[in-house]
């Protein structure tokens, strides 16, 4: 009976000493955003440094935009959104039952741009008199759209999603994003993605996928499928895994797509197919990761 107390002790000692090193804090707040700290709704203003548990409610209104620091990982809420840290804390773990993903993170090299962003929206051609200068102020208004959009994207490549996301979010909106729309619903959908709030993640990759001539064509195919799965939308997932695999075959992480596939039929309780992808993954890619983790999903 003592050696049972004694185990019981050393799990709940474990459980409190995970709880106090998963520290929660504010790093950066923006417009109107509140904190329902206990899940009581207890509302209160939301504060740079404050710490949150994982019962705290966060609240954003119209141009409110969080960040906050979970282990040292980012995590970016955007305007009018209601979201829980149990939701979140729950994202974090199915991230990394994947963690391999992050292993790849190097798989797009896409050059940054450097100030040649091709001007938002079509020009027309210039009229005379008043409408010259309308014209000219149009094109005025295109050239701040666009270093809006270089300004968010040099603090999306600098992790600061929340103060990048208010900023797509503007542009989203804007009737001047014209021909930009693919690459701003990207960024915003990747500053998601990077935040584990797949839902809105989804909604936005879904829109870049549909662009096969952009340059974020493929990523956000990629992330798109996998912000279907961790949502269990496991249908819409291997279809993007699917379309990946059949257009980027020659990629490094393919292996690893082919697995999720199955893992996504597992999950959906189609065993013959999953089985079928699984062996696949293992007679195609021996001695791979991919293969090892196939053999593990077979064998469970």
């Amino acid at each position: 009976m003592n050696k049972l107390k004694i185990f019981f002790l050393v799990l709940i000692f474990s459980f409190i000493s995970m709880i106090a090193l998963s520290e929660i804090s504010i790093v950066y707040v923006s417009g109107p955003c509140k904190i329902d700290l206990n899940g009581d709704e207890n509302w209160t203003p939301a504060e740079l440094h404050m710490q949150l548990n994982e019962h705290s409610v966060i609240k954003t209104g119209e141009g409110g935009a969080i960040e906050l620091d979970i282990e040292g990982h980012s995590i970016a809420i955007g305007e009018n959104t209601t979201v829980s840290l149990n939701y979140i804390m729950a994202n974090v773990n199915k991230r990394k039952k994947v963690g391999w993903f992050k292993s790849f993170a190097g798989l797009f090299s896409r050059e940054k741009s450097e100030g040649s962003t091709a001007l938002l929206g079509v020009r027309g051609a210039k009229a005379e008199g008043e409408e010259e200068e309308v014209d000219w102020l149009a094109d005025e208004s295109e050239l701040e759209s666009t270093d809006r959009l270089e300004d968010a994207i040099s603090l999306y490549n600098e992790e600061r999603y929340a103060e990048a996301i208010n900023i797509f979010e503007d542009l989203y909106k804007s009737e001047s994003s014209g021909d930009k729309k693919a690459e701003i619903a990207f960024y915003l959908g990747s500053c998601y993605f990077d935040g584990l709030q797949y839902d809105r993640a989804s909604k936005y990759l879904e829109i870049a996928a549909k662009d096969e001539t952009s340059q974020y064509y493929e990523e956000a195919l990629l992330k798109y499928g996998f912000s279907e799965y961790f949502q269990g939308n496991y249908r819409n997932a291997i279809k993007s895994f699917t379309r990946y695999s059949n257009e980027f075959g020659d990629r490094e992480i393919v292996p690893y797509i082919q697995l999720m596939i199955g893992k996504s039929y597992k999950e959906l309780g189609e065993e013959d197919t999953a089985r079928r992808y699984l062996r696949k993954v293992m007679e195609q890619y021996r001695e791979s990761d991919a293969s090892k983790e196939a053999a593990k999903e077979l064998s469970e």
